[in-house]
């Protein structure tokens, strides 16, 4: 979020005054420059750093935030997020006087302040905008199902005491918490945990806002060993062919024997090999031998 563009009338403010006699009539309008592809939250308050409330102002590039107080110091931050709610860092915080509402024609989405929303969940999305220590975007892509021994940030923005940095999934498929009871989150989407994690915290928390994002996946490992640069185990994230494991792992080393690699499943039950020719491959031959890979397969270069 650190290139994040803000206009000149945005975070500095658009000002209109006029003779408010609500109290809670101030508003404050702000405008970014948006980039395709990402939504933003707005986190705001009265105290600088201390965000107490947020609107998720979707794909809009401004927002007007009514139902402030008038003739109150605020102070806000934008943070993005995309599809896989993957969080940005915070933008640079700015200062603003909150004024009596503006006009009805207003063209900006307007929100009430008192209608603050969760901020999405994740880490920062691979942009320019900053990433979040520890997370990892390309971990987990959209739709992923979190596993037992996957690495786990839970982050409350305003609760930070709630925060775990690297949550392990138990072989059970839940995680603990501080305060909440054991959580099911194996076979859930991050987005899902989320509302669940959303759900138990609400008992105990006024307004939490969760974030979850997957910081190692483990739960979707294969395996490389043999004559390569970097044997070991690698997670399967998506599709992964047998071509691109080794590619991952460096390539083959100078005296492997590419002709004779052998890809070693478990299926039902019992181990199944089958034999890969990488030089065949290279050659744009028998390609059926560059199977999909499955959790848990182990590919062995001699």
């Amino acid at each position: 979020m650190s290139q994040m563009k803000i206009a000149l009338w945005s975070l500095i403010g658009l000002l209109l005054v006029g003779g408010a006699t609500d109290t809670l009539a101030a508003s404050v309008t702000l405008a970014w420059d948006a980039e395709a592809g990402l939504r933003y939250v707005v986190f705001y308050g009265t105290e600088p750093g201390k965000y107490t409330r947020s609107v998720d102002a979707k794909d809009q590039h401004s927002i007007v935030i009514n139902g402030l107080a008038d003739r109150q110091v605020y102070y806000f931050a934008i943070r993005s997020y995309d599809e896989r709610g993957q969080m940005s860092d915070f933008s640079p915080e700015v200062s603003k006087l909150a004024v009596e509402s503006p006009a009805p024609d207003q063209k900006a989405p307007s929100v009430d302040a008192g209608a603050a929303v969760a901020a999405r969940a994740g880490g920062a999305p691979k942009t320019a905008r900053g990433a979040a220590p520890g997370a990892d975007a390309a971990s987990a892509p959209a739709g992923y199902l979190i596993g037992p021994n996957d690495v786990l940030s839970v982050t409350f923005w305003r609760d930070k005491e709630m925060n775990a940095d690297a949550v392990v999934v138990r072989p059970d498929g839940n995680i603990t918490l501080p305060l909440l009871n054991d959580i099911q989150a194996a076979g859930l989407t991050p987005a899902q945990l989320r509302d669940r994690i959303l759900t138990e915290a609400q008992r105990y928390l006024e307004d939490p806002s969760p974030t979850v994002a997957v910081k190692e996946i483990r739960s979707r490992n294969v395996f490389i060993t043999g004559q390569v640069d970097k044997p070991g185990p690698y997670p399967l994230a998506g599709p992964m062919t047998v071509l691109q494991l080794i590619a991952m792992a460096g390539g083959l080393k100078e005296f492997a024997d590419g002709k004779n690699i052998v890809v070693m499943r478990s299926e039902n039950g019992r181990q199944v090999a089958y034999q890969v020719d990488y030089k065949e491959l290279l050659k744009r031959k028998n390609l059926r031998q560059n199977i999909d890979l499955k959790p848990g397969d182990t590919v062995i270069v001699p």
